[in-house]
């Protein structure tokens, strides 16, 4: 096991518990207290840019080569015109998307 991505995967947990603890700080005083906004935020934000390096380091290492080859031979080009996206960067893009997205209309409306 790499030591490099168990600590990653740590960490992404160490914030995903806290999201439980930071949403009731956000529905109950998040009107009055902008901190509790901001700390909620922060919080998913966190969580992305952590889920991001984590995908970027295991992809240096070449933690998906075998999972690549295997959906190479599995696609076709009816559904992934361009042989260079693959299908796991499409939700990983689009998943941090939404997120950025949800933090910038909820700070902003």
């Amino acid at each position: 096991m790499d030591k490099i991505f168990m600590w990653l995967t740590l960490l992404i947990l160490m914030f995903v518990v806290l999201v439980p603890v930071t949403y009731p700080l956000i529905s109950d005083f998040g009107a009055e207290f902008a901190i509790f906004r901001y700390l909620f935020h922060i919080n998913l934000l966190s969580i992305g840019i952590l889920l991001l390096s984590q995908y970027i380091y295991a992809d240096k290492k070449g933690f998906f080569s075998d999972f690549e080859d295997y959906n190479y031979k599995k696609r076709t080009a009816l559904f992934f015109p361009i042989n260079r996206i693959h299908s796991f960067d499409f939700i990983l893009f689009f998943s941090h998307l939404v997120v950025v997205l949800f933090i910038f209309f909820t700070i902003y409306r």
